[in-house]
Order: C-alpha cells, then sequence, then structure tokens
C-alpha cells in the first residue's frame, strides 16, 4: 500500500552546497507526539506523519500518522519479511495498519489523542491533513477492510480514500465521505483562494489503474466524478492545478499544469532541470496565481526550481544537501508568505542512520538558508526499505513566523511519530 521512495546514490555532482550548522535546545522544540499521546504507544510503530496549522490560531495544530500494533503472541520461530508484516494477518504477529491523530492548542507543547473517525470499517492507511481560512481541518485516508474480516486489508477495487472535518480544533470529526477514488497513497491540497479540496489517489506500485484524481467545492461533503491523473503529487492555487513526473531515459524532469479543473494538462520540461534526476515534488506558492516550486533529488542534492508563470520559465536550479550524507524521504512546501521550506533524513552510508535536516528559501530570496539540523540524535531506519511500508514519507509546514517538521524516528527502538518546531529567523 505504499510507494518506495528512491535512495539517493553517492555521486556528489552538484557544488553548490553548504556546512550544516546544528541548532540547540533554544530554538529548537521536538516532541515524540506519538509517545505523548498514546499511552500504548510501546506497542505501535508509527510513521509518515504530517500537520496542519490553523491559519486563525497557529497554536492549534492537528497531526496524522500511521500505526501498526504488534500483537503480543505472534507465530513462534517464523521469520516474516518486513514488507509482508506490515499488512499480514494476526498470524504474522502484526495487525493491520491503522491511522492516529493528536490535536495541539498550545503550539505543540502537548498533544492529545483523537479518535480517528473510521466509519464502520476496522482499517486505515495514508491520513493527509490541511486547514482551510476559517480555521477548519479536512483529512483523507485509505478507508479500508471489512467488518466481517477486522484482520485482513481491502483490495483497491472496492475500498476508497475517504475524508472527514472538524470545525472544533481537531478535537471531533464528521462521519466520514468516500471520495470516489481508490485506495493507495493519496495526496491532498487544498486551495488557499477558494478553500477548495483536491485529492489524487491509486496505485503507484502496480499501475494497474492510473492514479485518480476528484475535487470538492463544499469543504468534502460532495466530489466530482474521479477523472484520470497524470502523476503522484499535486499542487494548486487560484485554481491552477499542477504536478510534475520524469519521463524518458535517461529521465527528464516534466510539469504538467491544468486551468480547466483536470480536464486537460500543459506538459513540458523543466526548463533548466538536470536530466537523470528521480522524485516528482511539486508546491504553490499562495501569494501568486501562476507561482509553483518543484523539487527532485539529483545524486545526493535536492533540486528545486520555481516559475512565477506557469511554468512557461523557470529559476535556476538550487541545489540543497549535507555534504557527505545521503537523502532519504523529503519534503518541501510552500507557507503563506511565500517562504519555501524543504526537509528530508540526511542518511550515513557507513552507520545507516540518519538525521533530519530542514532550510528555508525565505519570500523574495533565491537560495535556501544553511540545513540546519532538526533531530537532537541519529535515528536508524531512513527509508522505506528500513522502515517497511509504514514510514514512507515525512512532511514540512511553514507558518508566518516557525517551521513544523514530522518524520518518523527510531530512537527509542520503534519507530515513532516525531514533531519539531523552529522558528522561521533560526534559518
Amino acid at each position: 500500500m505504499r510507494r518506495a521512495l528512491p535512495l539517493l546514490a553517492a555521486a556528489g555532482v552538484l557544488a553548490t552546497v553548504t556546512v550544516p550548522r546544528a541548532v540547540g535546545a533554544g530554538p529548537l522544540f521536538q516532541r515524540n507526539v506519538e509517545g505523548s499521546s498514546n499511552p500504548d504507544a510501546a506497542n505501535w510503530r508509527g510513521g509518515e506523519p504530517e500537520i496542519a496549522v490553523n491559519p486563525r490560531n497557529p497554536k492549534n495544530m492537528v497531526m496524522v500518522w500511521a500505526a501498526m500494533k504488534q500483537l503480543t503472541d505472534p507465530k513462534s520461530h517464523v521469520t516474516y519479511p518486513g514488507l509482508v508484516a506490515q499488512f499480514a494477518s494476526p498470524a504474522t504477529g502484526m495487525q493491520t495498519i491503522q491511522c492516529q491523530m493528536a490535536t495541539t492548542f498550545d503550539g505543540g507543547g502537548t498533544w492529545d489523542a483523537v479518535v480517528f473517525p473510521l466509519r464502520e470499517k476496522p482499517s486505515c492507511g495514508d491520513p493527509m491533513v490541511v486547514a482551510d481560512s476559517t480555521g477548519a481541518f479536512e483529512i483523507t485516508y485509505d478507508l479500508m477492510g471489512s467488518v466481517f474480516t477486522p484482520s485482513t486489508e481491502g483490495t483497491q477495487p472496492t475500498d476508497q480514500v475517504a475524508a472527514s472535518r472538524s470545525t472544533d480544533g481537531g478535537r471531533h470529526w464528521t462521519v466520514p465521505v468516500d471520495v470516489g477514488t481508490i485506495v493507495d497513497r493519496p495526496f491532498f491540497r487544498i486551495d488557499p483562494s477558494t478553500d477548495w479540496l483536491y485529492e489524487v489517489s491509486g496505485s503507484p506500485i502496480t499501475l494497474s489503474t492510473p492514479r485518480q484524481f476528484v475535487m470538492s467545492t463544499d469543504h468534502g461533503k460532495t466530489w466530482t466524478a474521479r477523472q484520470s491523473f497524470p502523476s503522484d503529487h499535486l499542487a494548486v492555487n487560484h485554481g491552477v492545478i499542477a504536478t510534475t513526473l520524469q519521463s524518458g531515459n535517461p529521465a527528464t524532469f516534466q510539469f504538467a499544469v491544468s486551468n480547466d479543473n483536470g480536464a486537460s494538462y500543459r506538459q513540458e520540461p523543466v526548463s533548466g532541470a538536470s536530466t537523470g534526476g528521480t522524485g516528482d515534488w511539486v508546491s504553490a506558492d499562495p501569494t501568486h496565481r501562476e507561482a509553483f516550486a518543484v523539487m527532485q533529488q539529483v545524486g545526493d542534492a535536492l533540486e528545486v526550481l520555481t516559475t512565477t508563470d506557469g511554468g512557461r520559465s523557470w529559476t535556476k536550479p538550487v541545489h540543497v544537501s549535507v555534504p557527505g550524507r545521503g537523502i532519504a524521504l523529503p519534503w518541501f512546501d510552500y507557507g503563506p508568505n511565500g517562504d519555501l521550506g524543504v526537509m528530508w533524513k540526511s542518511t550515513d552510508a557507513k552507520s545507516g542512520q540518519f538525521l533530519v535536516y530542514a532550510a528555508l528559501m525565505k519570500a523574495g530570496r533565491a537560495t535556501f538558508s544553511r540545513p540546519l539540523r532538526i533531530s537532537s540524535v541519529p535515528s536508524a531506519g531512513a527509508d522505506f526499505v528500513n522502515e517497511g511500508a509504514g514510514d514512507d514519507l515525512s512532511w514540512i509546514t511553514v507558518d508566518r513566523s516557525k517551521v513544523f517538521i514530522g518524520w518518523g524516528d527510531r530512537r527509542t527502538g520503534i519507530v515513532q511519530a516525531w514533531f519539531a518546531r523552529v522558528p522561521r529567523s533560526a534559518f
């Protein structure tokens, strides 16, 4: 039920790197949200955390993540491959995947667990969360399984992505509705100019069916008929929908944009982007209608380009990395004032451990800040292969005065959802 993001091979092909600086306890706050909000956290492993901030009360945030619970009496003397164990029956010693959620009203200092709205189905995965201009939160997620077989994952043809809304800061949620696309790695965006919701999901692993796109103009109550979508990620602002993809051999970075609600796309190469890259991240700058940023991995660095005219022209590529270290599970996104944040798990090939780093391209500037070390101690398991299907995504959310980072960390011995808060001034 997950897409393996590629690890970077060693290749120092990009010169625009800077020396990282560490952050002490003063400007950096980090918390094991899963461990602090779930009394049974020792029996759960969780990853893929995502964070949304209430624009009317920035101290109010919702964090969601995927989690699996270890059973107490697995089948003895049997070794199970990691990927198999994620979705297997209790005979393998692992329950089916679930979603967890916590909310904070003090800027992330304390988090309270919230019951995830699953309707009648027992299983949940790939949760994502956004906040709209009124301060309401919206979530989408894979809603799976049958009440008659609660220990078995559902199948793609029958299980759909669901959506739910909260108007009280994330404490309570509406009964989820099916959005109309089949499960597997939904990506979820909100257009800040209209509060319209946009969702893409489908099977990026088998490619047996194309990715599917839907949108809602009434806060998730109803959704449009599904349409085919050309790639994985999406971004949207002022009604302009964008995505990116890799095409050809060597891979050429492509940008696709739609001005008719996904009915058609104009696609062309990202001018100036390196060939042979991997990844397809895209984000919309909310301060300008046709402004977007795209990101790919090239060697041991992240390459970012921006456009202000819907992809007709692009800035020169900007590269960010930590010298001598690899990159895994990156994410980037714009904030409401045009700041662009990027984070990643910075991997050490010798130790197999990672540290989390982040950088910020402040509005009006053309380069990123020096990479800032976010996690205070190293952790093992930086990627899909090491963590299995329970942690294939990390997160960054940029506010007007702070940057929030979420990642799966294994410093306690089991992967759990961690959170960090960093002042904008620290970058």
